[in-house]
């Protein structure tokens, strides 16, 4: 059997077929919803002398007590109205699947899942509402006073807090910083980390690069970062109160955020620095009250000494210090060539300066690279076309690449 070939447009096309189906599929469990509801509500499956609407719905159609309640369940949750045969708007292009598994999760939460989410996200969702649940009735075990039938003893008093105990409770953590601290930790965005620090990320990059997909969650303790495309933007989702609060941002704020915890790591840098470094009588004097002696100069400990005694947090875990530590060269250098290596807010090498003679020897390679270029961006462009029909900023700027590299080097096949 020869291989199928599809053309881009039929791909799109077909992708599209299938997702109306899909479309068409899920309003139908909302229309069967409604009318079991309807049977349900009436009492009518009395006329066929069946004893309740689950003998009902089993001997009729086959379906299983749970399933026919959870048909009923999605017409109420995301019918409009709650009891119609009309799908809510937002939720047109989900999947029955998806629907399913949203019916436990809770009307805060509803909010935070886009058609673009997977189902183990939904999951993943449901299960932090689980532990947090867990967690809040463990606590209100603790609080609840005992029943003594003896006469009770007197009450001790409460022993003072301590003294971290006090700083603990004083101390605001933004949710925000505590979760984008430990996202730009991870060693898989330490690139990205460094060009939008270096101010060379543009959100709508930024966007494609964190969440090409259009849905990511990431999880930091209590804390949960959803990230969806440059339109929709990111939410985090953090507890106050022991209830869950959804912030919504985007991504330029996310962006200038970041910038905000390099400035603030650097600003607490340099103090602990100078502290320990310099003495008292230098740090409260000048230049007139000792002419004799040089200006203080503090001196910071190279990346390979650092790196021996890195920098842990309270909780085990590797601080942004570790990750800002091995990124000062890179970040003079890249700062250097910014504005000369930067187009349309996205960083680009430029090749070297070269003479004639060093041109000629290192054509063959030139001609190699060229060629592996034109292939790198051919293939992504036909996966990004793949993944959604709606062109992104940088399957065009990939396409204006290749149109770019092959009307300079037309002699290049």
């Amino acid at each position: 059997m020869e291989n199928l070939v599809i053309s881009s447009e039929g791909y799109i096309e077909i992708k599209k077929q299938i997702k109306d189906k899909l479309n068409e599929t899920v309003h139908n469990f909302i229309i069967i919803g409604y009318y079991l509801k309807q049977v349900r509500d009436s009492g009518a499956y009395r006329n066929d002398g069946y004893k309740n609407m689950e003998e009902f719905a089993k001997k009729e159609y086959g379906l299983s007590p749970s399933t026919a309640s959870r048909f009923m369940d999605i017409n109420t949750q995301f019918s409009k109205q709650g009891n119609s045969k009309e799908i809510l708007e937002e939720y047109k292009n989900f999947a029955y699947s998806k629907l399913q598994e949203m019916l436990t999760v809770s009307p805060e939460d509803k909010e935070l899942v886009t058609e673009e989410m997977t189902v183990s996200q939904i999951r993943e969702i449901k299960e932090v509402e689980k532990e947090e649940k867990q967690a809040a009735e463990e606590q209100e075990q603790k609080n609840l006073p005992l029943l003594q039938l003896a006469e009770p003893e007197e009450r001790k008093p409460e022993e003072p807090k301590t003294e971290k105990e006090q700083k603990d409770e004083s101390e605001y953590k933004d949710p925000l910083e505590s979760v984008l601290t430990a996202f730009w930790m991870e060693k898989d965005n330490a690139e990205l980390y460094t060009k939008a620090i270096a101010g060379i990320l543009t959100p709508e990059i930024a966007a494609e690069e964190i969440c090409p997909s259009g849905s990511r969650i990431y999880r930091n303790g209590t804390n949960m970062m959803f990230f969806y495309d440059f339109d929709k933007g990111a939410k985090l989702r953090s507890i106050k109160d022991r209830k869950p609060v959804i912030t919504s941002y985007t991504y330029q704020e996310i962006l200038d955020k970041t910038k905000e915890l390099k400035m603030s790591f650097e600003q607490t840098e340099e103090s602990e620095i100078i502290n320990a470094e310099q003495p008292e009588n230098v740090l409260h004097s000048d230049k007139e009250a000792q002419p004799d002696k040089e200006p203080y100069q503090k001196t910071v400990a190279t990346s390979q000494e650092k790196q021996e005694e890195p920098y842990i947090t309270m909780d085990g875990q590797t601080s942004i210090a570790d990750m800002q530590e091995i990124m000062p060269k890179e970040l003079k250098e890249t700062a250097a060539n910014t504005q000369e290596n930067t187009i349309d807010g996205e960083y680009r090498e430029l090749m070297p300066h070269q003479d004639e003679k060093t041109k000629t020897e290192k054509s063959q390679y030139a001609q190699i690279e060229i060629k592996n270029a034109l292939s790198y961006f051919e293939m992504e462009i036909r996966r990004m076309d793949g993944i959604s029909s709606k062109e992104t900023v940088k399957s065009r700027n990939y396409k204006i690449a290749l149109e770019c590299i092959r009307r300079y080097y037309q002699d290049i096949k």
